[in-house]
């Protein structure tokens, strides 16, 4: 039992000098880092201090990029901080309540909107990282001896101070600090502490008096927004001959302010400076040009616009410059170190819009006029209309009765339909009612053809199911099928007919069979001009009971044929050979007699005839 709690015992130990050992390895993090003071502490404050020092190192990456690759223009609303680099300062040591710590002091490399200045730090608790930019940023309002500590010893002139600079910046970054965090410098323990220390506590004591003595300015900040209507939008251009006719975008650009909590206001008799890279500008009468500068009206707005003959895509901008007080704070984010802006430079709130100027479109339809037997009609005209998809009307022309080309220039690009106008029910059309997609730049071709249909035979499709009668042409009172049906050794016929005398039909229109049954036709049915008759469902067929029988001869109207189809298995399509078309129409008979091959005409024989003599 003593030999298994000495085994245990030295288990425990081993384990706990495992974790004491891989604590003394651990390596400082980039941006605070626990260390451990090399040199022996030389009192007690400096002895309490070694065991807890932190070190705010803001360089967490090498060849961060320049300043010219982290900025760009802000959008309408927006600031944009960039945090470039560090610049002047060192290495300090102080508490911050009853720690240690030891941070990197001095002065920042930032950029605001595209603007290059000097800051320093008012939030020790977090980091920022070099070579990053934060958006969006906002102006806030500092803390009063913060401001006026920028405003007395600001990061962009370190003179009137120690002689060396970075000791100098040091010094104000520790008395910045003292006020917004609490931190207090050491004396001792850093390279050239006892400088540092005395013109911190120099700092410190002079800006207390100040304060006093109510010679700080206060610090209001204000946040710009500067807004372009429209946004990004296109322009189409109508072509012309050698080019296309020139067009323009007209544009407000509102600049609004807030300072501190206020209402946002509008800003009046703010020059805003236009440009842009295609097209010109113009505004007020001045001439045009790729550059000019607007003033805002009470409303905070100014107008102008931009013009251009040419397709092509411009970059506007409606540029800003506005004075930022010094000692302002800028917050680019909640867990992001805060910075004080020594803004002696202007900063510049910019909008952008994105203007594209493209192509038109055009459409060609071709007409063709086919009017077969039928001698044209010199005073016939045909009406083709076309509509977009995002239009609500449609664009209609006409042309003469030999069709051509008819052309619609200048369409903005979409899908199009195109259509005739009813031509009348003598005429096929093929084309019709087509989609077409019209692109910028190009032109689109597309055909409709009309065919005189007037004497054109009727077309049977004949099966053991159904006979189908196309007349190309809408259907007319009198139209007509009779065939002839032969079962074993008999023979009869059966035949449908259009009468106008058939309840619910289209216009009183529908079909009479011989049986007696009659079916009303539709609209649709009627205009189709096509006859579609389940024939074996008529009484006369129904009969047979079954019986194979055979179709000897079908008449639609006035054309005939003998197809010879017999049913009774599998039904075989057959397409009768309609017969030539007959001039002259004889009038249709609702009950047709059956077909009856005409007779020879027979011509007697003259008999000679011999002239009597003269006596």
């Amino acid at each position: 039992m003593r030999v298994f709690e000495k085994i245990t015992r030295t288990f425990i130990l081993l384990i706990m000098l495992f974790f004491i050992a891989a604590w003394t390895i651990l390596t400082p993090t980039a941006a605070q880092a626990v260390m451990d003071d090399p040199q022996p502490p030389v009192n007690e404050e400096m002895q309490n201090a070694a065991s807890t020092t932190r070190v705010f190192l803001p360089l967490v990456n090498s060849g961060a990029a320049t300043t010219s690759n982290l900025v760009r223009s802000a959008s309408s609303n927006d600031l944009r901080l960039c945090f470039n680099n560090v610049d002047k300062g060192q290495q300090i040591t102080g508490r911050i309540g009853d720690k240690s710590v030891s941070y990197w002091a001095g002065t920042f490399k930032v950029s605001a909107n595209d603007v290059a200045m000097q800051a320093f730090c008012t939030d020790i608790h977090n980091g920022i990282q070099p070579g990053k930019c934060y958006e969006p940023a906002v102006f806030e309002e500092p803390n009063a001896k913060v401001a006026c500590t920028l405003q007395y010893y600001p990061p962009s002139n370190l003179s009137g101070g120690l002689s060396n600079v970075n000791q100098e910046a040091a010094a104000r970054q520790a008395a910045i600090w003292h006020f917004s965090d609490g931190f207090q410098l050491a004396s001792s323990g850093y390279d050239n502490s006892a400088n540092i220390f005395s013109r911190y506590q120099t700092i410190v004591a002079d800006i207390a008096a100040k304060m006093a003595k109510g010679q700080c300015a206060s610090v209001q900040p204000t946040n710009y927004q500067v807004i372009l209507t429209p946004g990004d939008n296109t322009l189409w251009l109508d072509a012309i001959e050698g080019g296309y006719l020139a067009a323009g975008r007209p544009y407000t650009v509102t600049v609004m302010k807030t300072e501190g909590n206020a209402p946002q206001t509008p800003v009046a008799g703010i020059a805003v400076q236009i440009t842009t890279t295609l097209g010109k500008l113009s505004a007020n009468g001045q001439a045009q040009t790729t550059a000019l500068t607007v003033t805002t009206d009470a409303n905070g707005q100014a107008f102008f616009t931009v013009t251009h003959d040419r397709p092509g895509t411009a970059q506007i901008s409606a540029s800003i410059t506005v004075a930022s007080p010094r000692g302002v704070k800028i917050n680019p984010g909640s867990t992001v170190q805060k910075l004080v802006l020594d803004s002696t430079e202007k900063l510049r709130y910019t909008a952008t819009a994105v203007q594209q100027w493209r192509a038109k479109g055009s459409l060609k339809v071709t007409k063709i006029v086919e009017w077969g037997k039928v001698t044209p009609d010199q005073n016939k005209t045909f009406e083709i209309c076309i509509q977009g998809n995002s239009s609500s009307t449609p664009i209609c022309k006409q042309l003469g009765y030999s069709g051509g080309e008819l052309v619609w220039n200048n369409l903005t690009p979409d899908v199009y339909t195109v259509w005739e106008s009813y031509p009348g029910a003598q005429w096929s059309v093929t084309g019709n009612k087509v989609n077409v997609i019209v692109n910028e730049g190009n032109q689109t071709h597309h055909t409709i053809t009309n065919v005189n249909t007037s004497n054109a035979a009727p077309e049977p499709t004949l099966t053991c199911e159904r006979i189908i009668v196309n007349y190309h042409r809408p259907l007319t009172n009198g139209d007509h099928i009779n065939m002839t049906i032969r079962s074993g050794t008999g023979e009869f016929q059966v035949n449908a007919y259009v009468d106008l005398n058939i309840a619910g039909g289209y216009n009183g229109m529908g079909l009479r069979f011989s049986d007696g049954s009659t079916r009303p036709l539709t609209q649709t049915e009627v205009q189709s001009g096509v006859i579609d008759w389940a024939y074996p469902t008529h009484a006369r067929i129904v009969a047979l009971n079954g019986a194979p029988f055979e179709v000897i001869f079908l008449q639609a109207n006035q054309h005939d044929s003998w197809p010879g189809l017999h049913c009774g298995g599998k039904p075989t399509p057959v397409t009768p050979e309609p017969t030539p078309i007959t001039p002259e129409p004889t009038p249709v008979t609702p009950e047709p007699t059956p077909v009856t091959p005409e007779p020879t005409p027979v011509t007697p024989e003259p008999t000679p005839v011999t002239p009597e003599p003269t006596p």
